[in-house]
């Protein structure tokens, strides 16, 4: 392997969850391993993750335009964004290259591509300041659009979503995850994954509630997991700490703890089976360890519509491959995909029904009853879902790709 010693690479992720900062936590320990330096820029979940991974030398931490001016990238060899816009025009703007990691490119809503390209040609004109203002004006999916084409290079998680001017620089890299510790080894434990679980959409209540419901809900029958020894349920730090205060008569059952990435992805590979919200980068982190998943209810907006595209090829098996307890299934479809506020109050009211309706609740509890059954019964679920998402994701190693062709790219 190449070293790359005289190498500094910037990374940056969009603070939504954990998604955006495992790629970059990804990318980030692939560069580190061929000897480049590399560090992170990032804010609230991103900046909280990153930091504890190991693989950065420097941190920066940007809320405003402020700190994004000052940010000095002019001793990069290369600036990475995954799907942070803001970070792709500051690169821009001081010519160093600048690469695109989007794990979310199918989800995208682009129906203002005309207005998109005249701010793309404005902010061609405009200096940093006032490009940076523009861009955060603008909707979140105009956003991550122009952050494609100020792009050199684009790497999607999955089959791309491109325009004419973009097509030529986009590719489909397979997932984008930490392959480092996938090891052969005794599968005993349940792993129960809450995610980032705080977003821009979700605060800090409102992701204790759902831990809330998800213990409520599962409590019952997953103990009833064949070969299940350790039955951990992880999240957020500031969510596990309130749960484990408030469901004590819950610590007979689960393990609670929070896990940094590396713990968690050693728990998978150490999982029968991952229940956690439906996520791409949980989804491809379990598949790519051979670990099967099995979806809890919806957190955010993106859930049900990343469960759509990964099983549309497969619309009449889906539930069987893959089973899941999302409360907004029967109300979504990839053609029309609501806004992020109106996805929220359904969550919002699904969950609060949850809470207040007997009936509602024991029918969630009788179908988790029903999805511990069958997969006692199966020993092929993993494959299943294997076969399911090759079509979208032909490969588990995009890490190692996006490193390679960075570096390949930037060391001419």
């Amino acid at each position: 392997m190449n070293n790359y010693k005289k190498l500094k690479v910037l990374i940056s992720a969009q603070s939504w969850a954990y998604g955006p900062a495992g790629k970059a936590s990804a990318i980030g320990h692939e560069l580190k391993k061929r000897g480049v330096l590399v560090d992170f820029v990032g804010a609230s979940t991103s900046f909280d993750f990153c930091k504890k991974t190991g693989y950065f030398k420097n941190f920066f931490y940007v809320k405003s335009i402020k700190d994004y001016l000052r940010l000095d990238v002019s001793k990069y060899d290369a600036v990475i964004s995954v799907m942070d816009p803001f970070l792709i025009l500051v690169g821009k703007k001081n010519n160093i290259p600048v690469f695109y990691a989007d794990s979310m490119s199918r989800f995208w809503i682009w129906k203002n591509k005309k207005y998109v390209l005249e701010k793309f040609e404005l902010l061609k004109q405009l200096n940093l300041k006032r490009g940076i203002e523009v861009i955060y004006k603008m909707m979140p999916d105009d956003r991550q659009l122009l952050g494609h084409l100020f792009s050199d290079k684009i790497f999607t998680q999955g089959t791309p979503q491109f325009i004419p001017e973009t097509k030529d620089k986009v590719e489909n890299v397979g997932s984008i995850i930490d392959l480092s510790f996938a090891k052969k080894r005794k599968k005993d434990t349940i792993l129960i994954s809450l995610s980032g679980g705080i977003s821009p959409v979700t605060n800090l209540d409102s992701a204790i509630k759902y831990a809330e419901m998800v213990v409520d809900l599962i409590s019952g029958e997953v103990k009833n997991i064949h070969s299940g020894k350790r039955f951990i349920l992880t999240g957020h730090p500031s969510v596990i700490k309130n749960i484990k205060k408030k469901l004590t008569n819950k610590s007979s059952i689960f393990k609670f703890v929070a896990l940094n990435h590396r713990q968690f992805l050693e728990e998978i590979n150490r999982s029968i089976v991952v229940f956690a919200p439906c996520g791409f980068t949980t989804i491809f982190e379990s598949l790519a360890f051979n670990t099967p998943i099995i979806f809890l209810p919806d957190n955010h907006n993106g859930h049900v519509y990343e469960y759509l595209i990964i099983s549309e090829k497969i619309q009449n098996k889906r539930e069987l491959i893959f089973p899941n307890l999302l409360f907004t299934l029967n109300h979504s479809n990839l053609k029309n995909i609501r806004s992020i506020d109106e996805s929220m109050v359904m969550i919002k009211r699904f969950t609060e029904k949850y809470f207040q309706d007997n009936n509602f609740r024991e029918k969630y509890k009788l179908k988790f009853r029903k999805i511990v059954d069958d997969f006692n019964e199966r020993k092929d679920l993993v494959q299943m879902q294997k076969s399911a998402v090759k079509g979208f994701i032909p490969f588990f190693n995009g890490a190692e790709l996006v490193a390679d062709k960075i570096l390949a790219t930037t060391n001419k």
